[in-house]
């Protein structure tokens, strides 16, 4: 079983040192660019320098740019 995962699991995962933990329970963790921007963009961000280089962390763009667009009114990029 695979997840998309947002950035504030993530982040949390790492301040917490139990990133570990996504790879171990599922197949596959998909994130979208926005998300992968948000959590590697500041090394000093948790987890970042990791998460650049994690080879289990699969980015794949959204499908439907629409639904996106409808819900940057409530959301940021990453969350939409």
């Amino acid at each position: 079983m695979g997840i998309v995962c947002d950035a504030g699991p993530l982040i949390s995962l790492a301040r917490i040192g139990q990133l570990h933990l996504l790879p171990a329970l599922f197949d596959e963790v998909i994130v979208p660019p926005a998300v992968h921007r948000e959590i590697t963009a500041y090394e000093a961000l948790p987890g970042a320098l990791a998460m650049a280089s994690a080879d289990w962390l699969r980015l794949a763009e959204v499908q439907d740019r629409g639904a996106t667009e409808r819900l940057l009114s409530w959301l940021d990029v990453g969350e939409a």
